[in-house]
């Protein structure tokens, strides 16, 4: 339901999908990855869409019906970076 709808609904409001999806860890859990130019473009973008008609009378509330709950996390580009690098590289630090 994500992919078929919510995900083109999305893009035509120009959200940056950098990746969503399934998670490894639970079968009934999914993500999504989005990125802003600033947080203050999250709000703007997200106020927008989130009060819109295209998403009010479209996917809303068959999709708010299946979740359980929401979890957010928000990183900078430099957070994101480190944490690319340590994948790649096979290391980690505890340190952002």
């Amino acid at each position: 339901m994500y992919e078929a709808q919510s995900v083109p609904l999305l893009k035509k409001w120009n959200f940056d999908l950098v990746a969503y999806g399934p998670s490894l860890h639970d079968a009934n859990s999914y993500y999504v990855i989005r990125r802003f130019k600033s947080l203050e473009d999250r709000e703007k973008s997200e106020d927008a869409f989130y009060g819109s008609d295209n998403w009010k009378l479209g996917p809303r509330d068959a999709i708010i019906e299946l979740v359980d709950h929401f979890a957010y996390a928000v990183v900078s580009t430099e957070t994101l970076k480190k944490v690319g690098a340590a994948i790649e590289s096979g290391t980690h630090s505890r340190k952002p």
